[in-house]
């Protein structure tokens, strides 16, 4: 499942520079491992990627129908977990939190 995410990240391969599709693919494939971990999913549960390329950036969702959660300010320095939203923190120009239907994160990488 995350090796498809990161995958069909990459239908903008010619759209954007290499460097922003590898960070788009880490993101997502960060932030779907989130929602696979964190978002109690059951048989027959989605979650809905959706990537795009216009106006000199990229934008990402993930959206899951979990509730979402409060990850910590920042991992252990030397754990193997824990990593996704703090690259998505160093990584994204704006990202954010949309919980009105389950729970979407959104980023923007410039490019």
């Amino acid at each position: 499942m995350i090796r498809t995410a990161r995958d069909a990240a990459g239908v903008l391969a010619k759209e954007i520079p290499e460097d922003t599709l590898d960070d788009l693919r880490l993101l997502v494939s960060e932030l779907v491992t989130n929602s696979v971990r964190h978002a109690d999913l059951q048989s027959g549960d989605w979650i809905r990627i959706r990537v795009s390329a216009g106006l000199g950036r990229v934008r990402g969702e993930v959206c899951d129908p979990g509730r979402g959660f409060d990850p910590p300010s920042e991992p252990a320095e030397l754990s193997e977990s824990g990593w996704g939203m703090y690259l998505l923190d160093h990584l994204a120009h704006r990202w954010g939190v949309d919980r009105s239907a389950g729970t979407c994160v959104w980023f923007e990488l410039d490019t």
